[in-house]
């Protein structure tokens, strides 16, 4: 499978070629400010930045491939032009590609249907000078108990930036003399590469059947 890897230089886009090549994939780089003249790619795979939306869609058209991104912090405007593209290709879009985390919000959202009178509070901590604040997976998480809770929807997030951390989220069930707290650790950046690049091959082997 060609990938070509929008955020090459990042952690995660990093640790994207690198797992990547060793499943023997063939991987062109891509960062702010490259020459996109090369548009040979069966799936995009992004970790950049939210700036970098617009090139990333006309390099998916261009090579009228699929694209997987992990970018969190879109604006409206970029979130529009990327629901755009989902009706054109496929897009596979997460805030948290860490195969985990989606056990552990649905676990997270049945605890939540089954006591939707009690607090809930999603605390979420990442690096210093991670920019977006609360992350992505924290409104992901969030959004998800709100849902279960129905009319007692309100789910509070606490963000907190230190050290380096690549993802700690905590979600608190707090009733009426006891309380329940799960937690989700990434231990490492390529929890998130690697599943990325396996929503990669799903995609690439479904264009291919």
């Amino acid at each position: 499978m060609k990938l070509t890897v929008f955020g090459s230089n990042g952690r995660v886009g990093g640790s994207v070629v690198r797992l990547a090549e060793k499943r023997g994939h063939e991987v062109t780089k891509i960062d702010v400010g490259d020459n996109m003249a090369k548009f040979n790619a069966d799936v995009v795979i992004d970790f950049s930045v939210p700036q970098a939306t617009e090139a990333v869609i006309d390099y998916c058209v261009a090579c009228n491939c699929p694209l997987v991104t992990g970018v969190t912090g879109r604006n409206a405007e970029q979130q529009f032009e990327i629901d755009k593209l989902s009706e054109r290709l496929p897009v596979v879009q997460s805030a948290n590609f860490a195969e985990g985390i989606a056990l552990f919000t649905d676990v997270c959202a049945k605890i939540a249907a089954a006591h939707p009178d009690w607090d809930v509070d999603v605390v979420e901590m990442h690096r210093r000078g991670k920019l977006d604040a609360p992350s992505g997976t924290a409104k992901t998480i969030a959004a998800k108990i709100s849902q279960a809770k129905g009319a007692f929807g309100k789910v509070t997030i606490h963000s907190v930036r230190s050290g380096t951390n690549f993802g700690v989220h905590s979600v608190i069930f707090g009733g009426t003399g006891e309380n329940i707290t799960l937690t989700h650790r990434a231990e490492n950046v390529e929890v998130f590469a690697l599943g990325a690049i396996k929503q990669a091959e799903v995609l690439f082997a479904k264009r291919t059947e």
